[in-house]
Order: structure tokens, then sequence, then C-alpha cells
């Protein structure tokens, strides 16, 4: 495995956790150069009633200072994984990064930001929060929070008719926010 920056400088110490389809547990660290130790994990294990596979495999990387990557791969031939880990956003790039996913989708919405919303649930229940940014387009809203040192979740949930659409996260790369809102807004955005 290799693991790199986005400008790609090798990553030391980078922390790799593999799991199998049986929650089986390898893990690795990368050196100096980026590189773990060569890795040998099996596709299937051949019993005596057929093959029992293994594979696709989870594969988590991590390092302080830098959001943590995720994906499923599945083995059927020998090669290096490269892995590119960005920086952690702060807060006016996660703002910056959402406003950006935004404009992607539905750049005719209206923006606004450090928003607060106070709303009531069907079952009597309130709610208040103050988010990041939140767009507007025909009869929906949606409500962006990317968490940052200091803040808090608001906890609030999306209306189950998309007219009210929340999204919070935190710990991700500007280009993990952008990617997370597009995804969002385009799985919630109701067609006219």
């Amino acid at each position: 495995m290799n693991v790199t920056n986005e400008t790609y400088v090798p990553i030391s110490n980078a922390s790799i956790n593999l799991t199998d389809t049986y929650n089986h547990l390898f893990q690795n660290t990368t050196g100096a150069n980026g590189l773990t130790d060569r890795m040998t994990l099996l596709e299937f294990n051949q019993t005596s009633s057929g093959q029992v596979y293994l594979s696709p495999y989870t594969i988590t990387v991590s390092k302080t200072g830098y959001a943590t990557y995720s994906s499923e791969i599945t083995l059927n031939h020998s090669f290096t994984y490269d892995v590119v880990l960005g920086l952690l956003a702060n807060e006016t790039q996660g703002r910056s990064a959402i406003e950006e996913g935004i404009d992607n989708i539905i750049p005719t919405s209206t923006v606004d930001s450090d928003f607060e919303i106070d709303i009531r649930y069907f079952n009597g229940n309130q709610a208040t929060g103050v988010f990041d940014k939140i767009a507007f387009l025909n009869n929906q809203m949606w409500a962006f929070n990317y968490v940052t040192t200091g803040e808090n979740f608001t906890n609030m949930n999306s209306s189950s008719y998309n007219i009210f659409n929340v999204w919070e996260n935190s710990e991700l790369s500007y280009d993990q926010i952008v990617a997370q809102v597009e995804e969002f807004i385009n799985e919630s955005l109701i067609e006219y």
C-alpha cells in the first residue's frame, strides 16, 4: 500500500486497517516512504465444499490531521493500492467546500450563512440550531453544518418528504465535503 498527501508526498506512520467479509482485521503502518510492508490477503479459501470468499475487503487509512480514507476493494490479482489523504478542512475551508458543492448542483439556489433554524416535528418535539450554510430552491431547503473544534452537531433530522434536508459532518477534507454535499443534494432534490 502506498499512502501520500494531495501533492503526492509520502505519509509515514499512517494506520492501515483491512477487514474481510468475516470481520477478520489486518493492520499495518506506513514507513517513511509512505509504503507498508507487503501484505498477503486472500481472495477466497478453498474448502471441501467450495470456495469461501473473503473479498471484498474494507480498507481504512487514517493519520492525525488528515481526513480518514475508507473504501471497499475486491482482490483478484496482485497490486499496489494507492491512497491519497487530504488534510482536514478548517471551518473556513468547510464553509467554502459546502458552498462549492451547492453551486455545482443547484447554482440557482439562494444561499445564506450562519442561519438559525427552529423546527417543531410532528411528534411535538422542538429543535434549534445554527447552520454554516442554508440553500433554498423552490419549496426545498438544505441545511449544512461542518462541525469543527468548539462546535456541536445540531442533531436535527431531515423531513421525510425532502422539504427540509440536514447534512452535518466533521473531520473531512475539502474535496470530501464537496463530494458529500453534491451527493446529498442529488439524493434529495425534487425535480420539477
